[in-house]
């Protein structure tokens, strides 16, 4: 076999060789609504199913029967308290909206969220001497910050955050996203984007609210636990949360309306929505006399 054809054979080989670099990732999902882990499942057996190898804590691990090869679930139940409720469609327009009850609610959701750190797993991963475990950090972004110290922990792990409603209003500035309160509404109203004046000065006075309930309260709770369970010499999670390269949310302008969005602030709502399966073939004849 001459040269020239032995180097074309390698060449050709070569163009049929493909190169995969999978990822380890650690995904925390601290909350125990399933509305919350929905969307985000999606995402996570895709990662899966190409070929990423997944250590997600949540509250919703997979069947035994049903387990993806490369997803592996941390299981927080019995460690969190179970919100599960159920009411019809017909009664969902008529359940009171408070904002001061919802952001009450969200501040003792905090308390709640501590139990992840008593589950066995979560506990050795915080203790582990290994920093270079994990590839990539994809955590929930909404009432608590807390987990953010393993962005401290893995500190070779770029970091993104997850969003499973629409961004809430004190998540915008860590992303360097616009909010403008007179026409994007805040995400604790329930005003569309064409606002009244009342209204538009409601809505920014519910920005403003939350905001500073969520920087003064939440983070300072957020900051305690994180301390609590990574280490004193753990950095504020206010400097861990600007180390997020990407958010992730859970939304989409034909419901909320167009807003502007930054480039690392990418809507991926209705990803969870799967192929309708082929209905079976009746002979429908059979039902007519």
């Amino acid at each position: 076999m001459s040269s020239s054809s032995l180097v074309v054979r390698l060449l050709v080989l070569c163009a049929c060789v493909s190169y995969i670099a999978c990822a380890r990732i650690l995904c925390v999902i601290p909350t125990s609504n399933k509305s919350h882990y929905t969307t985000f499942e999606t995402l996570a057996l895709e990662l899966a199913r190409r070929g990423h190898e997944l250590v997600v804590i949540n509250h919703f691990p997979q069947d035994e029967g049903g387990a993806v090869k490369g997803l592996v679930d941390v299981d927080t139940r019995g460690y969190l308290f179970t919100m599960v409720s159920a009411t019809d469609v017909v009664s969902i327009g008529t359940i009171p909206s408070n904002t001061v009850f919802n952001l009450a609610d969200l501040y003792e959701l905090i308390d709640t969220s501590e139990g992840v750190f008593q589950v066995p797993a979560v506990a050795k991963l915080i203790n582990s001497t290994d920093s270079s475990t994990f590839d990539l950090l994809i955590v929930e972004m909404f009432h608590t910050d807390m987990f953010l110290g393993f962005v401290h922990k893995f500190p070779n792990a770029p970091l993104i955050g997850f969003s499973s409603g629409n961004i809430p209003s004190w998540l915008n500035a860590r992303y360097g996203n616009p909010d403008n309160p007179s026409y994007i509404p805040s995400f604790i109203s329930e005003f569309t984007p064409r606002m009244t004046f009342l209204q538009r000065v409601q809505n920014s006075v519910l920005v403003l609210l939350s905001k500073f309930v969520y920087n003064v309260y939440y983070q300072s709770k957020s900051d305690f636990y994180a301390k609590k369970y990574f280490g004193n010499d753990l950095p504020p999670v206010t400097v861990l949360a600007e180390k997020a390269a990407l958010l992730l949310v859970n939304s989409h302008f034909s419901l909320y309306g167009a807003k502007p969005l930054m480039p690392n602030v990418v809507e991926i709502g209705g990803i969870q929505i799967r192929p309708v399966k082929q209905l079976p073939q009746v002979n429908i004849d059979i039902y007519f006399y």
